[in-house]
C-alpha cells in the first residue's frame, strides 16, 4: 500500500462510518469477555494505530505491522508498543488475551494463511480469543483492492475450516454488509470501463455518513445476538483457542451476559415455526431496505428509468429474499437450481392471493384501499411464508452454517 492511502486512512478513519462501525463490533467482543485483570491484546497489522488507540482502555495493547509508515503513524499519535514485524516469520507463545487483525491476511505479501493462523494459536494464552474481519468474495476484487494491497478474499466455509484445522474454537462468524455487497457489484458490473482505479475512502456528507453509521450499526446489533448473516462485502470472524469444553462454556456465558441478548440469541438457535416465522419477517425488513436502496441507486446514480429502476429493485430483493431464506430461514439443503423455479412460483402464487384480498375487500366488503393493501400484504406474507416452508425449503440442512 501505497503512503498516499495510508494519509487517506490517517485522516479519515476517526470519522468514516466504515472504521467507526468496525470497532464497535470489535469493542464488544473484548469488552464481553469481562478480564478479571488487564487483557494484553495484539493488533496484528495494526496500520495507523486506531484499533489500538480503542482497545487501549481493555489493557496494553501492542502493535505490530510490516509497514515502516504505518509505524511512524502509531508513534505520531503516541503509542510507543509498536514494532516492524512480518506476519510471515513472525512467533510468540502464549503471550496474549486477544489477537486482532483486521483486513491484513488478504494483502499479497503472505506466503501462508495457514501458517499465519497458526502462529496466532501460539501466541495466545490456553482460552485466548482471536478476532479477525477479512474482505469477502472474489467477485468483489476491484480497483481499492489493488490500491490497498489487497489480494486474496475470502469465504467463510474457506477460513472456518483454516481456523479449525489449527486449533480455533469458532466462536461467533458472519458475513457484513450486504447491501454494500449489492452496491459494489452492480456498480462493478455497471461502471467497469468506464472507472478510473481509485481508494473506496472518501470523505461523504456529514448527513450520509452519520445514516450509513447507524444503519450498520443495527447490523452490528444482529450479530451480537448471534444472527450469521449468508452474504456480504466483509466477513467478521471470531474464535477461540481450543481449551476444552468448559473453557467454551464459560466464555459464552461471558459473552452473552445482556439478558435479553442472551435470550434473543437462544431463540434464534431454535428450530420452531415461530423462530423462522420472526426470521422470514426479518428477511422481508432488509427486502424492503435493499429493494428501495437498488431502485434509488439506479434511477438517481446510474439514471436509468424509473421502470428499469423498480424492476431492478424488486429483482435484488427477490435474489435477497431467496438466499437469505433458503441459507438462514428454512436451512434447505437442496442445490440451487432445484428451488429458484418453486421460489419464483411461489411468489407469483402468494402475489395473485394479495391482489385477490385486496380486491375482495375494496370491493365486496367495501374496505378502504388504504386498510385492503395492509390486509394483502398480511395475506401475501403468510401465504408466501408457509408455501416457501412447506415447499420450496422443505429439506433442511444440518450443516448449514
Amino acid at each position: 500500500m501505497d503512503k498516499d492511502e495510508y494519509k487517506n486512512i490517517f485522516d479519515n478513519e476517526n470519522s468514516f462510518w466504515w472504521y467507526r462501525v468496525l470497532d464497535d463490533l470489535v469493542e464488544y467482543y473484548v469488552k464481553a469477555s469481562i478480564p478479571t485483570k488487564s487483557l494484553k491484546i495484539l493488533d496484528a497489522g495494526c496500520g495507523t494505530g486506531r484499533m489500538m488507540t480503542v482497545l487501549s482502555k481493555y489493557g496494553t495493547v501492542f502493535g505490530i505491522d510490516a509497514s515502516p509508515i504505518s509505524i511512524e503513524m502509531c508513534k505520531s499519535k503516541g503509542l510507543t508498543n509498536v514494532n516492524i514485524a512480518d506476519l510471515n516469520n513472525w512467533s510468540a507463545e502464549n503471550e496474549f488475551n486477544f489477537i486482532v487483525s483486521l483486513d491484513v491476511l488478504y494483502h499479497q505479501s503472505f506466503d501462508s494463511i495457514d501458517n499465519i493462523i497458526n502462529s496466532f494459536n501460539k501466541a495466545l494464552c490456553s482460552n485466548g480469543m482471536l478476532i479477525l474481519n477479512l474482505p469477502a468474495f472474489n467477485i468483489l476484487k476491484r480497483g481499492h483492492d489493488n490500491i490497498v494491497g489487497g489480494n486474496k478474499r475470502f469465504q467463510l466455509k474457506e477460513i472456518k475450516n483454516i481456523l479449525t484445522k489449527n486449533g480455533f474454537h469458532i466462536y461467533g462468524k458472519s458475513y457484513r454488509h450486504p447491501i454494500l455487497f449489492v452496491f459494489i457489484l452492480l456498480r462493478k458490473l455497471i461502471l467497469t470501463n468506464k472507472m478510473k482505479q481509485k481508494s473506496d475512502l472518501a470523505p461523504l456528507y456529514p448527513a450520509v455518513n452519520q445514516l450509513l453509521y447507524l444503519f450498520h450499526k443495527i447490523e452490528n446489533e444482529f450479530i451480537k445476538m448471534g444472527f450469521s448473516m449468508p452474504f456480504g462485502s466483509s466477513l467478521f470472524i471470531v474464535a477461540k483457542k481450543d481449551g476444552g469444553v468448559n473453557n467454551h462454556l464459560d466464555n459464552d456465558q461471558a459473552l452473552n451476559r445482556n439478558g435479553f441478548i442472551s435470550k434473543v440469541k437462544i431463540y434464534a438457535e431454535s428450530n420452531t415455526i415461530l423462530n423462522q416465522l420472526f426470521r422470514y419477517s426479518l428477511v422481508g425488513i432488509l427486502n424492503t431496505i435493499i429493494g428501495l436502496s437498488v431502485i434509488y441507486l439506479l434511477f438517481n446514480f446510474f439514471h436509468f428509468g424509473y421502470i428499469l429502476s423498480n424492476i431492478g429493485g424488486y429483482a435484488f430483493g427477490l435474489v435477497n429474499s431467496f438466499i437469505w431464506n433458503k441459507k438462514w430461514t428454512f436451512k434447505s439443503s437442496q442445490h440451487y437450481s432445484k428451488e429458484i423455479i418453486p421460489f419464483l412460483i411461489v411468489f407469483g402464487i402468494s402475489y395473485s392471493i394479495n391482489l385477490l384480498v385486496v380486491v375482495f375487500s375494496v370491493e365486496l366488503l367495501g374496505i378502504h384501499p388504504n386498510i385492503a393493501q395492509l390486509i394483502g400484504i398480511a395475506a401475501y406474507s403468510l401465504s408466501n411464508f408457509l408455501i416457501n416452508k412447506y415447499w420450496t425449503f422443505s429439506k433442511p440442512n444440518e450443516q448449514a452454517l
